[in-house]
């Protein structure tokens, strides 16, 4: 973990029995990740407010070039929300099968 309160999100996938690419894949058809653009993969800014999620600032060099980048990190009622959108979308899916 990154910190007492935060997990990756592969962390968190792993605690939700989800893989990371589909946890991805589901979180941003529900508009809580931002899909495509520089920010591919960040939590909306309203969920970072709500507590649910940390945008964490990082370096990496490749080369002699310096890159930045963001990781998302997940609080533990970030781990509750994405349980219950998981959650919203099996039933949705449920509903869509019985019709």
């Amino acid at each position: 973990m990154n910190s007492v309160s935060q997990l990756t999100m592969q962390e968190a996938s792993k605690m939700l029995g989800e893989g990371p690419r589909i946890l991805y894949r589901k979180l941003r058809k529900a508009d809580v990740l931002i899909e495509g653009t520089g920010l591919h993969n960040q939590a909306r800014h309203q969920y970072v407010e709500r507590g649910y999620f940390v945008i964490e600032m990082a370096s990496y060099s490749r080369g002699d070039v310096l890159h930045h980048t963001t990781k998302t990190l997940v609080t533990p009622s970030g781990l509750a929300f994405i349980r219950s959108v998981l959650d919203e979308q099996k039933r949705g899916q449920t509903s869509e099968i019985s019709n």
